[in-house]
């Protein structure tokens, strides 16, 4: 039990430290608002008001063939 505490407390001193390093005038992207990180993809409404979007957050796993649209422009 004092494993997992020690653990859990060093993960999020680590998420804390990670945090403190990201520069509060990063701009922010995606439908979850967070920086840019890992894979992205750029909806191809060149009106999109949040343009780039995280595969994980859009349910992607690799770059589709095909134009892709955010569900808000899809619906435009």
């Amino acid at each position: 039990m004092l494993n997992d505490s020690a653990n859990k407390k060093s993960t999020v001193d680590s998420l804390l430290s990670d945090m403190d390093r990201i520069d509060p005038n990063e701009p922010v992207y995606c439908i979850c608002r967070q920086i840019a990180y890992g894979e992205m993809i750029a909806c191809d409404n060149e009106e999109c008001e949040i343009e780039w979007f995280h595969y994980s957050c859009v349910n992607l796993s690799k770059q589709p063939k095909n134009a892709w649209f955010c569900s808000t422009c899809k619906k435009i």
